[in-house]
């Protein structure tokens, strides 16, 4: 009798650690899936970003993923601010 229910509760244990190494294998085969699309430059609906913000507004980037991620700025222009220290007391809080 006991011998049933220990086999049960072993089969049970290795339905369960199948199931879920099933999912955890289909969930990396997305991922992969989805990659190797984004890789190739495949686009779709899929790969749309969505942004909230707080006025309840919804914005869906529709752009491709190189033309997303484009720089915005041309090489002419610059990120760096040049600027002059300025000599004297510093400002104290207090």
């Amino acid at each position: 009798m006991i011998f049933k229910i220990l086999l049960i509760i072993f089969l049970i244990g290795v339905l369960t650690v199948g199931f879920s190494a099933a999912k955890i294998v289909n969930s990396f085969r997305e991922g992969m899936k989805e990659f190797r699309d984004q890789v190739n430059g495949k686009s779709g609906p899929s790969q749309a970003r969505t942004q909230h913000k707080k006025e309840e507004q919804t914005v869906i980037d529709r752009r491709n993923s190189a033309e997303a991620s484009r720089k915005i700025f041309q090489e002419s222009e610059g990120e760096y601010v040049e600027f002059e220290e300025q000599k004297g007391e510093p400002d104290q809080k207090g």
